[in-house]
């Protein structure tokens, strides 16, 4: 009867501790530091063909960050440029976000500068201390 005992009061030790660990799993997956991008009414990608040294009609989508543990990094290929609330355009971009419901409007346009006719390519980069990397491809044709 000890012996029963004994097995049962393992057992629901280690039927606790084991709830206990599925727990803390769900909530340290529930932390992980995350970027999301929401390119929802961009229907095309490719900003067409832009004349060296002009500039595109921007296209703007939004960035969402939850759990962040520091600022969001927008970083765009030579060719490209960004923009948050109707600031400068530039090749880098760096902001805040208070809470997972908080999101920025980032603009891209395509800037070719080469001096090289034909098609470019850029992967912007979103990025965030511990997060994993975010990227989305733009084309654009330089003539």
């Amino acid at each position: 009867m000890k012996t029963l005992k004994r097995i049962t009061l393992i057992n629901i030790l280690f039927i606790t501790f084991s709830l206990f660990l599925t727990s803390c799993n769900k909530d340290a997956i529930d932390v992980v530091p995350k970027i999301t991008i929401d390119l929802t009414g961009i229907n095309n990608f490719d900003f067409g063909v832009i004349a060296n040294g002009s500039v595109s009609s921007p296209k703007t989508y939004k960035v969402y960050g939850n759990n962040l543990q520091g600022k969001i990094r927008v970083q765009a290929p030579t060719n490209f440029e960004l923009s948050i609330d109707n600031g400068a355009f530039t090749n880098e971009i760096l902001f805040s976000l208070g809470n997972e419901t908080d999101y920025k409007l980032v603009a891209i346009r395509f800037a070719p500068e080469s001096g090289t006719p034909g098609v470019k390519t850029g992967e912007i980069i979103h990025s965030s201390y511990n997060a994993v990397d975010v990227t989305h491809t733009w084309t654009g044709t330089e003539e």
